[in-house]
This record gives structure tokens, sequence and C-alpha cells, in this order.
């Protein structure tokens, strides 16, 4: 239904900047996070990482696509591309390529901008070039990610990231007979409650499943769920 519709499509703009950043950098690339992570947008969530923290690709991949951390998305579009600027550019010049038409990135995390806006048929053709990457398919899968990192002041952090997908948390139950192999979540005023779902069924088959646009996590997981049992009947 409305696939070709443009709409905001919220954190599900980080798969594009996870796709980039594997096909640019290698995941023990080290990164001294910069001004970028100083997000002050009211409801933005974070990881509250500091200028002069370190990290390395693969933590800041995580902390992206698991908890789908705005700062981390920004410090490896800064790594990657020298610039948010630059490295948007190089999300727009992936999603041409990708035949991804309809999709106009602003930024790097998804947060609302005006003509930041995507379909629900280019999120499919994104996620599907990002499963290409096994380290993709190995992260979005995990429930939860345990992150040890230097911070600003030289001192070691460990810190443990929830997965914002509510069927990998346990904060939403998974009614139909499927398998959950992964996602992302996404949520902003102009996005609504948005979600991405990687499943298998008893078969082996496997399905991307998109929601956009959901007024509350009831009705988001809800109508999700009522996907899936389509698919699985």
């Amino acid at each position: 239904k409305a696939a070709f519709e443009p709409l905001a499509p919220a954190s599900l703009t980080k798969l594009m900047t996870a796709l980039v950043t594997l096909e640019n950098a290698s995941l023990d690339e080290t990164v001294r996070l910069g001004e970028e992570v100083l997000i002050t947008e009211p409801g933005a969530r974070l990881c509250y990482f500091q200028p002069g923290d370190i990290l390395t690709v693969e933590q800041l991949l995580c902390a992206s696509l698991i908890y789908s951390g705005n700062d981390a998305a920004a410090a490896l579009a800064v790594h990657v591309g020298g610039s948010e600027q630059d490295f948007v550019n190089m999300m727009n010049e992936e999603a041409r390529r990708l035949g991804a038409t309809s999709t106009k990135f602003k930024n790097s995390h998804g947060l609302d901008a005006d003509g930041h806006v995507t379909t629900v048929y280019d999120l499919y053709l994104i996620f599907s070039r990002c499963l290409e990457y096994d380290d993709f398919c190995r992260m979005i899968a995990m429930s939860s990610y345990d992150c040890t990192y230097q911070t600003a002041e030289g001192t070691s952090k460990q810190v443990t990231w929830l997965n914002s997908n509510g069927f990998m948390n346990g904060a939403a139950s998974l009614s139909a007979d499927m398998k959950m192999l992964g996602g992302k979540t996404g949520t902003t005023e102009d996005a609504g409650k948005c979600l991405l779902v990687y499943t298998e069924d008893v078969q082996g088959r496997r399905y991307i499943s998109i929601l956009l646009g959901a007024a509350d996590d009831t009705i988001l997981y809800d109508e999700m769920n009522r996907l899936l049992q389509k698919i699985a009947e």
C-alpha cells in the first residue's frame, strides 16, 4: 500500500548510513568523535557521546543500528565522508545507483528535515543491498550490544545498548509463525512510528516488511503482526 509515496523515514535513514559506511570503511578503524555528536534536538535518541571519545567503526555501527543513536550516525558520517554534507551526498549517490529514485536524504540520522524523504519501495531496495553484508546481518540480529570505549578523559566506559525493535527487546510479542532475523526502527514527529523487520517463515523463506507513519507503538506492532500473519498464512 502506497509503496511509492514519498514519506519521512526517521531512523530507517540509518540503513543507508550503515550501507555507505560498510562500503567505504573497515570495522576496526578508530574514530575520534568531534562536535558532530552534540545533537540538541529535543527527543533525539542519543548515546550521549562527547567530543574526544574514541570508538571503532563497528561500535558506532552497532550504536546506530541496534540502539538507533543519532550521535553515532553523525560520527560515522563525518568519519567516512569528511563532513556531514559530503556523506549525505554519498548517501544520495548510492540511492540513485540502487534505483531508489524517490529518495532524498538531508542528514545521516533521520531527524526531521524539509525534503528528507524516501519510500517503502526504496527502503526495500536499500535494505536488500545491506543484507549482502554479513556484518550488517550479524548486527541487526543482536537483542543488545555491550560496548567498552575510551572517553575523552582517557577512562574506559562500559555501556549496554538494547535493540530498539520491540520484537527483539521484549516490548512486543511476535504473534505470527515467523522467526525474527532483525530490522530497524524509527520515530520522529513528522515520520511517526516506523518499523522494518526481516523475518523467516517455517519453510525458510525470508521477507522484508515495512510500515511507516504509525501513530504509536501499539498500532505499529499490531499492524506489523497483522502483516506477518498474512504472510504466514
